[in-house]
């Protein structure tokens, strides 16, 4: 039996990157989506090492449009069972009522984002 698969976003750091480790560490294959994609890059390698998962780096701005289609179309063909969002944001659901559509259409970055 396969994995069940997480979207993390925000994974590059803090809770995001936390999540992911715990995913990680239950058996989750991960799709991670944030801004700076060497320290996705780093966490991917570390998490295939220690967990023995399949990780996936999207790196992408969330805080835009084109940045969320990204995200949207990476997912449109995957069987993905859950994700966490970058704190902020506000939106968390589960599958299959989640869509990327929750988000406010006035897309800002969360206050302090780098």
């Amino acid at each position: 039996m396969a994995n069940p698969l997480a979207l993390v976003t925000g994974a590059s750091s803090g809770i995001g990157e936390v999540f992911a480790e715990q995913l990680a560490h239950r058996s989750y294959d991960l799709i991670l989506v944030a801004r700076r994609t060497d320290r996705l890059q780093t966490l991917a390698v570390r998490l295939k090492a220690e967990a023995k998962v399949n990780v996936e780096v999207l790196p992408t701005d969330l805080t835009d449009r084109p940045g969320l289609g990204k995200v949207e179309a990476a997912l449109a063909s995957t069987p993905w069972t859950s994700w966490s969002t970058m704190p902020g944001l506000g939106c968390i659901n589960p599958w299959p009522k989640a869509t990327l559509r929750c988000w406010p259409s006035t897309w800002e970055p969360s206050p302090g984002s780098p």
